[in-house]
């Protein structure tokens, strides 16, 4: 045995007396936790240099060029490897420890896998390089193995220097995505701060950019929050599942602090791109009560109608009796600002609204603002507003009656109900698109749901228009999906059929998924018409279907 494994034995020692009986859950570490932990390492790496002069860390077979310098603890740099060719372990130990991994990755009894993950822990740091050597074991499309693998490294690296000069290793210069996608996830689960320049590196590459986010999300430092906001700009709007699971995240940013609201609004304002606004929005309304200094200020004191717009919106999303009750007051406060805060009230879903928007409908004149008061009412009041509305039903003047036909619909109203559907269906190109583009939001669920099935009775000139409209919402009932594969076995016309398809990836791959994408690959096949079979390729390269499979390990 040599210099290096007797440092790792001793090394594997202190940090099975550290960890013995530590919780499994490390993400919510305190200060002081980590403040011991960052003395712990410094022990560790003082140790090390009195102990064995650099040149004995370089192992027997390690090239210079498969060798990364790494500092975890400032002033005592270490060569890492990251190729795992060579290992600190017997082959007894070795062949003890890939058995235990084996059991984690393929076992579903999850009272082996945690037997099997405690087993793997007596071997503390050592075992860090033997889960990356047999990564491929893992997959990490499964949420709970997922889980388990970043619980498991996080817990072998917490406290150990080693194991974070492992991470640290693998992300300044490995290229091989499980590797990565471990490190990753663990350097998140322990809070390694010193890993965040090479996380947002790794952020900006498609493969590694969700577990890039969500450790960035577990680390809370707003160093990182503008470079993340700045990936978010340069989203590509066809990658839905990306798309997706950045809607996830970016409500989530209330763990940064509030002094990052002005700098992301400004981005939000000046964001021309639909999908990256949304996204930004959502960020800007996690903040939630800490952003609304901000916003009320922007209303009181910008007199550009956009930026008022905006503030208001996201006020209106935050959907509190506090940011209600700030548009309320500011509705009388700042009567040349009324369009802007009733379009934030209409977010605001609070059934107080509606009464105090039939007030501005009396007294207001200006058509921009009628038309909000009648879409907010849509959302926020009953079937006791109807009758307020129907006044404005046969309005011709900037085709109101439209907005007040959906805003009944929404209500309840049967009979608005099916005058939105004929309108819908039969009405001239510019009431169609009125509808299809805003207006379709003013449906509830279950009227999404009677909206699609009338596609089944209708004939295929008219149905289209309603299919076109249920490509708007960015989530749709699931029930939809059963509706338009029996109009599929209809023999639909070919324009029905290819809008059909484009509604099914839209969805595909997200929690709003209608139907499965074996669907389009077997329309691919059974389709004719080239034109067809082109679009649903090009629908079915847009869908970027990304699927982790546990692939071959790598055995010595």
């Amino acid at each position: 045995m040599n210099l290096s494994d007797l440092l790792s034995d001793k090394l594997k020692d202190q940090l099975k007396e550290t960890i013995g009986n530590q919780p499994m859950d490390i993400g919510q570490s305190s200060e002081d936790d980590e403040n011991d932990i960052r003395s712990e390492l410094e022990r560790q790496a003082l140790s090390r240099k009195d102990e064995v002069n650099a040149d004995f860390l370089f192992r027997d077979g390690d090239r210079e060029d498969d060798l990364v310098e790494v500092t975890v603890v400032d002033g005592y740099p270490a060569p890492v490897s990251i190729t795992f060719e060579q290992l600190a372990i017997s082959e007894e130990n070795y062949e003890k420890l890939l058995s235990n991994l084996e059991i984690i990755a393929l076992d579903k009894n999850r009272k082996k896998v945690e037997a099997a993950c405690e087993q793997v822990e007596q071997f503390g740091e050592d075992a860090v390089e033997v889960i990356f050597r047999e990564a491929d074991l893992f997959d990490l499309g499964q949420p709970e193995l997922k889980a388990t693998v970043t619980r498991l490294v996080g817990r072998l690296t917490r406290r150990s220097l080693k194991g974070r000069e492992t991470l640290l290793g693998i992300l300044k210069g490995s290229n091989v995505e499980q590797y990565l996608k471990i490190a990753i996830m663990a350097a998140g689960e322990i809070r390694m701060l010193e890993s965040i320049p090479d996380i947002l590196k790794h952020a900006r590459s498609r493969e590694t950019m969700e577990p890039a986010f969500e450790a960035l999300m577990n680390m809370r430092s707003s160093r990182s929050v503008m470079p993340m906001v700045e990936i978010i700009t340069n989203l590509d709007a066809t990658d839905t599942q990306l798309l997706d699971f950045m809607r996830r995240v970016s409500r989530r940013f209330d763990v940064f602090t509030a002094d990052n609201v002005q700098p992301i609004f400004e981005i939000y304002m000046n964001c021309e791109m639909a999908h990256v606004r949304a996204l930004l929005g959502n960020i800007v309304n996690a903040f939630g009560n800490d952003a609304v200094p901000y916003l009320l200020e922007v209303l009181h004191k910008t007199e550009v109608p956009d930026k008022q717009v905006k503030a208001c919106i996201t006020l209106g999303r935050m959907q509190t009796p506090y940011t209600t009750n700030a548009l309320l007051e500011a509705l009388d406060k700042f009567p040349t600002k009324q369009y802007a805060i009733v379009k934030g009230l209409s977010y605001t879903r609070d059934k107080r609204v509606a009464d105090v928007l039939c007030k501005v409908l009396q007294t207001n004149e200006e058509m921009k603002v009628i038309r909000e008061c009648i879409r907010a009412i849509g959302f926020s009041g009953n079937a006791n507003h109807i009758a307020v509305l129907s006044e404005f039903s046969n309005d011709r003047d900037f085709r109101i009656y439209l907005d007040a036909t959906a805003a009944m619909t929404g209500l309840g109203d049967s009979k608005a109900f099916e005058k939105f559907v004929e309108i819908l269906t039969t009405g001239s190109p510019e009431e169609q698109t009125a509808i299809q583009t805003s207006l379709i939001s003013s449906l509830n669920t279950r009227q999404l749901v009677q909206l699609a099935s009338r596609i089944l009775s209708l004939p295929d000139n008219q149905a289209i228009s309603i299919v076109t409209a249920l490509r708007k919402p960015d989530r749709l009932p699931n029930e939809i999906g059963s509706i338009i594969q029996e109009k599929l076995r209809q023999n639909s016309s070919t324009p029905l059929r290819l809008e059909i398809y484009r509604l099914i990836g839209k969805h595909a791959n997200q929690g709003s998924e209608l139907l499965p994408q074996s669907v389009l690959y077997d329309a691919f096949d059974q389709e004719t018409i080239p034109r067809v079979k082109q679009e649903i390729a090009s629908i079915l390269d847009k869908m970027r279907s990304v699927i982790v499979s546990p692939g071959q390990r790598r055995r010595s």
